[in-house]
């Protein structure tokens, strides 16, 4: 098994089936320090992965301080290589864009929003 060191490296197809199997490995997990220990690898093995399951790994991750401190690390660290912090900042949009539209009901019926209210 190889280890990409970046996007632009992809992984082996072995190395993507075990980067799946630990991401359900991660669902199964109770012990936090599996668990961040599990997003570290997940994040070392197939980025390509990790940045697809942000969303559940995020939702994960939030259960307990050692792995949103693993996840966060990862993060940072996908954010120093150029060809994965793209692909990354898109995901992340689209997951803050998906939970301002679970918002969004809550400003329609009638609680403006932080930019409404300093208009008025």
């Amino acid at each position: 098994m190889r280890v990409p060191a970046s996007e632009s490296d992809p992984p082996d197809d072995h190395s993507a089936i075990f980067a799946r199997e630990l991401l359900a490995n991660l669902y199964r997990a109770s012990d936090p320090q599996f668990r961040a220990t599990v997003i570290r690898s997940i994040s070392k093995i197939d980025r390509g992965i990790f940045i697809q399951s942000l969303q559940e790994i995020i939702d994960i991750a939030r259960e307990h301080r050692a792995t949103e401190l693993a996840l966060a690390l990862e993060l940072t660290k996908i954010l120093d290589d150029r060809e994965s912090a793209e692909r990354l900042q898109e995901q992340l949009s689209s997951i803050i864009a998906g939970r301002g539209e679970k918002c969004a009901p809550s400003y329609r019926a009638g609680h403006p929003t932080m930019i409404e209210r300093s208009v008025y």
